[in-house]
């Protein structure tokens, strides 16, 4: 029988507290490059992933389409996937070769759970001008990209107006942008490419007053300490 395991960004380990005792920790363990934890997610995350693997069980392909969107979806055989089409496509394709080699087609599902990071704290503009300052302090040739093109900001950049819900959630203009961000170490002389993903919340008064950074720091990071032994 062939069994699929699906990744959703995170490998956790479940904590379980007793029915009759709140848990005493909301979170523990670490994110690299973080101040963030591990936190319990929520179970209407749960309720998604049953109805896409009953979904994927009946080969509903509709519906498995309608909660799948643009990505790269690593498949068990290594072959990548990266919209709904292609998606079922594969798993067609699986579900037909398993009836030719006569294979059982299928799996049960034993548990699920959710789990999510923590919030991050925020951070100020001084903290993002000395993150810029460092990169420049460890990098030269620094540069952003779309694909294989310089960075052109019809390809990179999506704003939305997104609605209000509810009474804590106003209305807001949030533009977001997507690119790889590469420069070469001073110290190493190695080049460092990132893929990261920055969004931008707009005031009324058409000022940014929010920024999300989404990025792995973990390679910056590694170049920046080099910097203070080449003093």
């Amino acid at each position: 029988m062939k069994k699929f395991m699906l990744l959703f960004s995170l490998i956790g380990m479940l904590v379980s507290c007793a029915d009759t005792k709140p848990c005493d920790v909301p979170s523990n363990g670490f994110i690299e490059g973080s101040d963030q934890t591990i936190m319990m997610g929520s179970q209407e995350t749960v309720e998604v992933f049953k109805k896409i693997d009953a979904a994927w069980a009946a080969r509903d392909y509709e519906t498995l389409k309608a909660h799948i969107g643009s990505g790269t979806f690593i498949h068990d055989d290594g072959i990548t996937s990266t919209n709904g089409e292609e998606f079922v496509a594969k798993i067609e394709s699986s579900y037909q070769s398993s009836l030719e080699k006569e294979e059982e087609w299928g799996w049960t599902t034993n548990f699920a759970f959710s789990v999510k990071p923590s919030a991050s704290e925020a951070t100020g503009v001084e903290d993002i001008i000395s993150v810029i300052q460092a990169q420049h302090a460890a990098f030269d040739d620094i540069s952003m990209s779309f694909g294989d093109k310089e960075l052109e900001m019809e390809n990179w950049v999506q704003t939305i107006d997104f609605p209000a819900i509810g009474e804590n959630n106003p209305a807001q203009t949030i533009t977001q942008t997507w690119f790889t961000w590469s420069g070469t170490g001073k110290a190493s002389g190695l080049t460092v490419e990132v893929p990261a993903h920055i969004s931008f919340g707009w005031g009324e008064d058409g000022k940014i007053v929010q920024e999300w950074h989404n990025f792995d720091p973990l390679k910056m990071q590694t170049e920046i300490a080099l910097i203070p032994a080449q003093v």
